[in-house]
């Protein structure tokens, strides 16, 4: 089994490209929830630097292979552990939706 991996290049107009696949298996979910079957696809422009351009890419690898591995653990019926990300984010929902509860009784 060959593992390929995503990477950051330079397109031909120089803007900062690349390109994740979806898996095959899960292509059908994937396009129902996202919109996208065969690909997601990264680019950015030109003008940001290596460093910017890095680390958008990072941000936008993280949440693709995220999703797949959601739609891969629903397929599977694993469960999948959250990120400290996600996790931050969820908890950062809640407190904004518990603190609205209380907003006019402090």
């Amino acid at each position: 089994m060959h593992v390929i991996m995503t990477s950051l290049r330079r397109a031909k107009n120089n803007d900062w490209f690349a390109r994740k696949g979806i898996p095959a298996d899960l292509r059908d979910s994937y396009a129902a929830t996202f919109g996208v079957r065969q690909e997601e696809r990264f680019r950015r422009p030109a003008a940001l630097s290596p460093a910017q351009a890095k680390a958008a890419f990072a941000d936008w690898l993280a949440e693709v292979e995220g999703r797949i591995a959601r739609l891969q653990s629903l397929h599977d019926g694993t469960q999948q552990t959250l990120t400290a990300r996600e996790r931050r984010g969820l908890c950062g929902q809640w407190y904004t939706w518990f603190t609205r509860q209380h907003e006019d009784d402090p």
